[in-house]
């Protein structure tokens, strides 16, 4: 395939760039290393329940390979770009299934950080054991 052809396949498969990192990580590793599927259900598998893990050391390194990827800082920033989103909604009249159906799952994914960030903290203060 020539380049002009490349470019034109690029083009028509959506070229799209961002700087999320743990979108860019899950990219390559759906790309090059895991299917798709499987990924999926890990996440669903991670998402669903509290993971009890067997490795601790294995566990700790997951762990800060988490941080490095999604930061307290990232946490918020999301957290305020949908509540634009929502503002925007709000403030146009939209109902919940307009800005294409976006309106759910940006409030589902807005319960799940605060929850997440609520977990952490309650865990670091000694209300939920570790």
């Amino acid at each position: 395939m020539n380049k002009e052809e490349q470019d034109g396949l690029r083009a028509r498969s959506g070229c799209v760039k961002h700087t999320d990192r743990l979108a860019s990580f899950l990219y390559d590793l759906m790309r090059d290393h895991l299917p798709t599927g499987t990924v999926e259900k890990l996440v669903q598998k991670a998402a669903s329940a509290e993971t009890t893990y067997t490795n601790g050391w294995l566990a700790s390194y997951a762990r800060d390979l988490s941080r490095r990827l999604f930061t307290e800082e990232d946490a918020i920033k999301e957290i305020q770009a949908n509540v634009k989103i929502l503002t925007d909604v709000y403030l146009s009249g939209g109902s919940g299934d307009c800005v294409d159906g976006r309106y759910y799952d940006i409030l589902n994914k807005m319960r799940d950080i605060v929850q997440a960030h609520d977990n952490r903290m309650m865990r670091a203060k000694g209300f939920i054991p570790k």
